[in-house]
Order: structure tokens, then C-alpha cells, then sequence
């Protein structure tokens, strides 16, 4: 940002509000930790501009559509679709071998994301965490949310709590088990899943 003074940082108006409002810090220092202090020394700059669903940032022959559908991951982060290139940037709406934090996340409007980052017809999907891919890099990550959810909403039924439900649906996450973070992940993730059922119930 010094050295381009004039440049323009892209960001969805709800990451603005809340980098201005402090939580820019708290990122910094989840960074921090992830990285083993690799990251020391990193500053914020709030984004100077902003972009919301169907935006379109053109830059010499090369288009950037902004796609973004309320809450997924968060209520902020966005995918980029570059339809000339085909390529998407997925965010952290998807992690490709890694699991992701999903306590300010929605799984069906995670999922809801995903499949339509699948329709726009981009042939490289950039997760943001992990290894990018063809399809597989949105599927495989949309797929683990759906089957907590199914799984969740099933056991829901049936009276079970939480913590009843992990055991049982650790034979249907089997696929995902070699995933960074999946030990210490999964569970939390039918936490939040049943949190989010139960609202859906009531």
C-alpha cells in the first residue's frame, strides 16, 4: 500500500466495517500463530474499495467478477471469477486436504457458495487453503460440509446431542480423515452444525 499509494484494495463493505472496528488485529494474530511467527511483522491496511455480488473489476483484458451470497465461510468472504482465465478464487469457502475454522460460517450457505462457484464452468478452482485443482478443490471440501450436515440433521431427529453424534459420524467422514486439522476440527464442526439445525428447527 506505500508503494502503490493509488492502488485500489478490493474488499466486501462488512470485512471493512469490521477490520476498521478492530478485528483486523485478531486476523493478525490468528496468522501469527498458524504460521509459527512467520508472519511477524505483517501491518493491516484496510481495504480502500469495495465490491459486493456481480461486481465487475476489469483490468486490461482480464475480467474479475465478484461473486458473494450472504453468509458462507463468513458474511465477507468472497470468490473471484476470472471468466477469461477460467479460473475461481474460492476464499476460505473451501479448504482442498485442510480443514477450516467455521465458527462465524453457515454450512448450507458454505455449500449454497460452492455450488455455485461449480456453475460458473472454471476449469481451476483456487482454494484458499490447500492445493488449487480441477472441480475436486470445491467438491471434496463441499461434500465434508454436506455430509456433517445430513449426518447432524439425522441424529437431530433421532434426540441425539452433539457429542453423541461425532462417534457416529466419524465412519462417514472416513474420506476426510487424513485432512490437516481433522482431528482437532471435526468435532466443533457438528457443533456448529447442530447449533445450526436447532435454529432451523425452532
Amino acid at each position: 500500500a506505500e508503494a502503490w499509494p493509488q492502488a485500489k484494495i478490493y474488499a466486501h463493505p462488512k470485512m471493512i466495517e469490521r477490520a476498521k472496528a478492530g478485528a483486523g488485529d485478531d486476523w493478525l494474530k490468528i496468522m501469527l500463530d498458524s504460521t509459527a511467527g512467520a508472519t511477524a511483522g505483517t501491518r493491516v491496511t484496510i481495504p480502500n474499495a469495495t465490491v459486493g455480488d456481480q461486481t465487475k473489476v476489469v483490468v486490461g483484458a482480464t475480467t474479475f467478477r465478484i461473486l458473494h451470497d450472504g453468509q458462507a465461510h463468513t458474511d465477507n468472504d468472497i470468490m473471484i471469477f476470472l471468466p477469461e482465465k477460467g479460473v475461481i478464487f474460492l476464499g476460505d469457502n473451501a479448504g482442498h486436504g485442510r480443514l477450516l475454522r467455521l465458527v462465524d460460517g453457515n454450512f448450507k450457505g458454505n455449500i449454497a457458495a460452492l455450488n455455485r462457484a461449480l456453475e460458473t464452468g472454471a476449469s481451476v478452482f483456487v482454494p484458499g487453503h490447500g492445493e488449487s485443482g480441477g472441480p475436486e478443490a470445491a467438491t471434496e471440501y463441499r461434500d465434508y460440509l454436506q455430509v456433517v450436515l445430513d449426518g447432524v440433521k439425522q441424529y437431530f431427529e433421532e434426540d441425539l446431542s452433539d457429542f453423541e453424534i461425532k462417534p457416529k459420524l466419524l465412519p462417514l467422514l472416513e474420506r476426510w480423515k487424513e485432512w490437516v486439522d481433522f482431528d482437532s476440527l471435526m468435532g466443533s464442526h457438528v457443533s456448529l452444525a447442530y447449533l445450526e439445525v436447532e435454529v432451523d428447527e425452532f
